[in-house]
């Protein structure tokens, strides 16, 4: 025979079971649309930190794109202060070229000629030297007389002098090299007349070491 009260705990069970069902219920309910929710609200997230890698992805193409604009604009910069500051040499050299005494502006010039085919009895190669003097330009008229003067024993002419400005007070010898010291003495046409030595040798050294240099 079955326990009364073994039946009446079951049916308490089956009771509190039925009463319970709903609150189960809405539990499962509520931890479905709270699983639902998260899951919305991720995917939410996610879309917001796309759209602000976007965001931040335009900003640094932006950002290089004007670090590129303002490195083109600073070179050009660097390039217009070189410009400037050879325009502003050129001036003051050009103001100086005018305007400072004539010692500090005059400079002696050489050129040297071989004569192809031509030597000398030793059989060395003859040249054509040509010194002048350099004068700024609207200046020459300001210079009288050159003088070139040569101590040497194989100089016929000790004494040479030009006052030829339009051919830039040139005097010319040929023979087969150089002469060191040449003393140039410059006479104004007015106030006194000043002289300068000349290393002849060294400047035709000069030329043919950059003619050397400047052959491929």
């Amino acid at each position: 025979m079955v326990d009364r009260n073994l039946l009446l705990d079951v049916q308490r069970l089956e009771q509190q079971s039925r009463k319970s069902l709903p609150f189960v219920g809405v539990a499962l309910f509520l931890v479905v649309a709270a699983v639902v929710y998260s899951a919305v609200a991720l995917a939410r997230l996610q879309s917001d930190l796309a759209k602000t890698a976007s965001v931040l992805q335009e900003k640094r193409a932006e950002l290089a794109r004007t670090q590129r604009v303002l490195l083109a604009e600073r070179r050009q910069l660097e390039v217009q202060n070189v410009v400037l500051k050879q325009q502003n040499d050129a001036l003051l050299e050009k103001l100086h070229a005018s305007t400072a005494p004539l010692p500090q502006v005059v400079r002696p010039l050489l050129t040297v000629y071989p004569i192809k085919g031509v030597k000398d009895d030793a059989g060395n190669q003859l040249y054509d030297f040509t010194l002048s003097l350099y004068v700024p330009a609207g200046r020459a008229d300001e210079v009288k007389r050159v003088n070139y003067i040569i101590h040497d024993p194989y100089r016929l002419e000790e004494d040479v002098a030009s006052d030829n400005a339009a051919a830039a007070f040139a005097r010319s010898y040929r023979g087969d090299g150089c002469f060191t010291p040449v003393f140039v003495k410059v006479t104004p046409r007015s106030g006194a007349s000043f002289t300068f030595p000349f290393d002849m040798c060294a400047e035709w050294a000069r030329q043919q070491s950059s003619k050397l240099s400047a052959t491929p």
